[in-house]
């Protein structure tokens, strides 16, 4: 979506609906902005958007419930348009269901990094990354780097310097950092001269690193990174022609592929 980024919904661990109802918060922001991009009658009226998000760590396991309740709040949304006016609500219906879609990434975008090893070759980034991509699939990413798995506060002192301030404070010191891709990214680019002891920038140098990845590595094997290529299909899907990659198809993953969507889907892949 154009502008700056949404803050993601996928932070805190989300409980199934009908508990979830009560996540009004971002979801509902990212909701509301899909809804004006696509209704014909504003003037937007975008061709395709599709919403991604991290799954992040603590909903790794449950992609079905974080697109539960992701589909859940568009009904509700639809719902209480529904109730000021029905035919407008038809037609954004219609419009959702053509145009829009909401996708994730297992467990977060720096997982397709080291899916698609040209990561490695940028300023500030160490070469002596030590991780296992299971099963072939970088959305199951492990590292096996033995210093990374023992790092203590003590390698990070700068951090310690500023009062362990909680916003500041390395990924690299999760009790998870086995499966945290961002949290060995960043402890490959770490740099005691920054407040969070790296040099790698989400907002910067992160999406930098996404506008260069190389989707033909990524989805190299049929069994690579399901989400993403679920994602590809999508795009593929709606623009009517297939991706300029030499070998794509592959296995996608059912919760977010628009060929195995539910008997009343609300967007294009749910």
């Amino acid at each position: 979506m154009p502008g700056r980024p949404f803050r993601g919904f996928t932070s805190a661990r989300l409980p199934p609906p009908p508990e979830a109802e009560v996540l009004p918060t971002q979801l509902d922001k990212i909701v509301s902005r899909v809804i004006a991009l696509v209704d014909p009658l504003v003037g937007e009226g975008w061709h395709q958007v599709c919403v991604v998000d991290d799954l992040e760590l603590v909903n790794r396991d449950q992609p079905d419930v974080v697109l539960r309740v992701a589909r859940e709040a568009f009904e509700r949304a639809l719902w209480r348009l529904h109730r000021r006016d029905p035919r407008r609500a038809a037609l954004i219906r219609g419009a959702l269901r053509r145009k829009a879609s909401v996708h994730v990434i297992r467990p977060m975008v720096e997982a397709w990094f080291f899916g698609a090893p040209s990561i490695f070759q940028r300023d500030g980034v160490r070469f002596d990354a030590r991780f296992h991509i299971v099963g072939g699939d970088p959305e199951a990413f492990e590292s096996t780097d033995r210093d990374y798995i023992a790092a203590t506060e003590a390698q990070c002192p700068e951090w310690c310097l500023r009062r362990r301030k909680r916003g500041d404070r390395p990924k690299w010191l999760g009790a998870d950092r086995v499966h945290h891709p961002k949290g060995y990214l960043q402890w490959l680019m770490r740099d005691g001269a920054h407040k969070a002891c790296t040099a790698y920038d989400e907002a910067h140098g992160g999406a930098e690193a996404l506008a260069g990845l190389d989707w033909a590595a990524l989805l190299d094997g049929p069994r690579d990174a399901p989400f993403a290529r679920a994602l590809v299909e999508d795009i593929a899907d709606g623009l009517g022609q297939p991706p300029a990659l030499a070998a794509w198809a592959g296995i996608t993953a059912p919760e977010t592929s628009v060929k195995c969507l539910p008997c009343w889907p609300v967007l294009r892949n749910l």
